[in-house]
């Protein structure tokens, strides 16, 4: 399989079985993650192979297991970025979260506050940016679809 065509099936599982996610942090939203979640553990070694993360193995007795692989931070912006030409249904969520990480990754290189030891913050954040993607995420489901369609976006 051609590089193209193993993205492009990637693609496929993050649409289906994928999530793309903005994680809550103390001060609002934070990391990116993305998840890929299956019952065949050689779909997931696959999607290892080509795109290496973290692998899970979700034992559920009577039940068939659960294969997961994880991306976070910078890791899941590459993959990202890599499988967003091939993406359907979650092109849009996908191209709003890599604008944001960009927005915050630009951001906490400047104005990141200091941490102890606790990983608690000694001195308040200068900026906080609030992206128009942060601004859509913050929305109800329903207003997400809602404001996409009034600005022409194919949902």
């Amino acid at each position: 399989m051609e590089a193209n065509e193993s993205l492009a099936y990637i693609a496929g599982f993050i649409d289906g079985e994928g999530c793309i996610r903005i994680g809550r942090g103390v001060l609002g939203p934070s990391g990116v993650s993305l998840h890929v979640v299956n019952s065949d553990e050689g779909v997931i070694d696959y999607i290892n192979l080509m795109l290496p993360g973290r692998k899970y193995n979700k034992k559920r007795y009577g039940r068939k297991n659960l294969y997961r692989i994880c991306w976070s931070g910078q890791d899941a912006i590459n993959v990202i970025e890599l499988v967003l030409p091939y993406l359907i249904v979650k092109r849009r969520l996908a191209e709003l979260i890599t604008e944001y990480w960009k927005e915050f990754f630009e951001w906490s290189e400047v104005d990141m506050p200091m941490l102890n030891e606790h990983n608690a913050f000694l001195k308040p954040v200068n900026r906080i940016v609030i992206t128009e993607a942060e601004m859509i995420l913050r929305k109800s489901y329903a207003d997400r679809v809602q404001l996409l369609i009034d600005r022409g976006s194919n949902v």
